[in-house]
């Protein structure tokens, strides 16, 4: 990411969920004052929650070197507005509407493995080129007309793609509502062979739970690998509120032991989905996300051999051992439960 932002020649589009003050937002800050400075359109959009503590010492320079700068649903206007809980989760950069990022990296120190907690971060991100960049672009504009009333469609965002490939992708833009409900549900129901997921949170809602329970009936491979250890205790104890049941359905669960699992992953048959989505129902319904559809080829092959990989890392949770957990942790789960609406 920043060897491209380095390289831009007319404009910048950078939209995180988190952007924190820490040592490589520093780095992200000092290139982007850098490229502004050199007249290179710079314009940033973060999320009101998830970057609520982002202070004044951080953007002032920023904005100084002329980076337009949005913040995504303020706290205070969404809650009288009653769109609180509708979050921007997206991750993109976009350089010269030519080069693309997307996926689960956010910007911080702890997405390189340098937080106190974890050692060792597991993530999936892409770079991406060709026409699928323009339908990113499209997102991350539409959010800046939210965020800021600004519309931009001026073409020199959207510049021709002068990059064959035999690739194909789908970006697949999802607001609040159900439509990445509606794509992993699709998707799930499909699988004939094999259904690998990763993902940080696993609260699915019923529906998502009849169908993965359908495909083991059906003789489906079904296997999903969450954190061993948890970023979040109340998010954890949900996510173990459902492995019992998916368990004794016959579906295969495995705990990542190399440091914390953030990669948010669904390969089923020969496809795979991945981007910012989480498997759970923020992400499902109420949060601003943009995942990609990789059809039969090197980056559903590369993701495979990710996953296979992750499962070296992994502890398989088996149904007798997990029965035995103390009841402390299960009352721990039962009550988690209860929010997993919300979570």
């Amino acid at each position: 990411m920043l060897e491209s932002i380095a390289a831009a020649i007319h404009h910048i589009h950078i939209e995180f969920y988190i952007l924190r003050d820490d040592n490589l937002g520093a780095r992200f800050k000092q290139l982007l004052v850098r490229k502004a400075l050199e007249g290179v359109q710079v314009r940033i959009l973060y999320d009101g929650i998830g970057t609520r503590r982002l202070g004044s010492n951080f953007l002032k320079p920023l904005k100084d070197a002329g980076v337009e700068i949005g913040c995504f649903f303020p706290p205070l206007t969404t809650l009288f507005e009653k769109r609180l809980n509708y979050r921007n989760h997206r991750k993109i950069v976009l350089v010269d509407g030519t080069i693309g990022f997307f996926g689960g990296l956010n910007i911080g120190d702890e997405y390189l493995g340098r937080s106190r907690k974890f050692n060792y971060w597991r993530d999936t991100h892409f770079l991406i080129k060709g026409d699928s960049v323009l339908w990113i672009q499209y997102a991350f504009l539409n959010d800046w007309y939210m965020a800021k009333g600004q519309s931009l469609t001026h073409s020199v965002y959207f510049p021709f793609q002068n990059m064959p490939g035999n690739e194909l992708v789908q970006i697949v833009n999802s607001e609040p509502g159900e439509t990445m409900l509606e794509l992993m549900f699709s998707l799930i129901v499909s699988a004939k062979k094999r259904i690998f997921i990763e993902t940080p949170y696993f609260i699915p809602d019923s529906g998502i739970r009849l169908a993965i329970k359908t495909a083991v009936k059906s003789g489906v491979d079904v296997r999903i690998i969450i954190p061993g250890a948890p970023d979040k205790k109340f998010v954890y104890h949900a996510t173990l509120s459902f492995v019992q049941e998916m368990l004794e359905a016959g579906v295969r669960f495995f705990c990542y032991q190399k440091g914390f699992l953030h990669a948010k992953v669904a390969i089923i048959d020969d496809l795979a989905c991945s981007g910012s989505a989480n498997m759970d129902i923020r992400s499902f319904c109420s949060q601003f996300e943009l995942n990609a559809i990789f059809f039969d080829g090197e980056v559903v092959n590369r993701l495979v051999q990710d996953f296979h990989t992750d499962l070296g890392d992994s502890k398989e949770i088996l149904l007798t051992e997990f029965q035995k957990r103390p009841r402390v942790q299960k009352i721990k789960e039962i009550y988690a439960r209860l929010f997993a609406p919300l979570l």
